[in-house]
């Protein structure tokens, strides 16, 4: 009879990664279903199976958990392009990079961070802590963009035109999500498509 292997027992560092990745899942996941006005920590811990106490000795506030889980998101929501253009073989092109930008911004994870935007404007101390997050994750993009888009980087307005090309989605994505609108979105991603390629280029 073959001898049984004794599981390996986790450290305590990575238990407390374990239960810091829990509470920011779940906290996610809870943004999501009830929104930044009806959010509380009492929902996270009851789905994380945490209790309050445990929570906070990694959050000591509601604000930390909820930054936390800004910079969770946007680095979730990275590493899943990253992924997603990965699996394409060879150079990735402009409108299958901007379509998968499209996605991302289409799905349930990108609504959160935009209640997190909602509760800031009116919010300083949310304000505030987000700003430096979001900056992180903006020049994040801008160089990931830079190698998606080798030629058009070499132009002197190429992040300004990067953010025109986020700024839109951002608009369209939220009203897209309240009024559905497939053959509308589809023209709007043929004309930032367009808009994307360098003059003269061949299509």
């Amino acid at each position: 009879m073959a001898s049984s292997v004794p599981a390996k027992r986790r450290t305590q560092q990575e238990r407390r990664e374990t239960t810091q990745q829990a509470l920011l899942v779940s906290a996610a996941r809870t943004l999501e279903t009830v929104g930044y006005t009806h959010f509380t920590t009492a929902m996270v811990c009851e789905r994380a199976g945490v209790s309050q106490g445990a929570l906070f000795r990694y959050f000591p506030t509601k604000n930390a958990l909820v930054l936390g889980v800004a910079a969770h998101l946007f680095q979730e929501l990275r590493e899943s392009y990253g992924q997603s253009l990965a699996r394409v073989t060879g150079r990735v092109s402009e409108p299958r990079a901007i379509m998968g930008l499209w996605d991302i911004f289409c799905s349930p994870t990108l609504r959160v961070v935009y209640e997190l935007y909602c509760a800031a404007a009116t919010d300083p101390d949310l304000a505030a802590g987000l700003r430096p997050i979001v900056d992180e994750h903006t020049q994040a993009m801008h160089l990931v963009a830079g190698g998606l888009f080798p030629e058009q980087a070499k132009l002197r307005n190429f992040e300004a035109l990067f953010d025109v090309l986020i700024f839109a989605m951002q608009g369209a994505s939220l009203q897209f999500a309240a009024r559905p609108d497939p053959n509308r979105a589809r023209a709007l991603m043929d004309m930032i498509i367009a808009t994307a390629r360098v003059p003269g280029k061949n299509k």
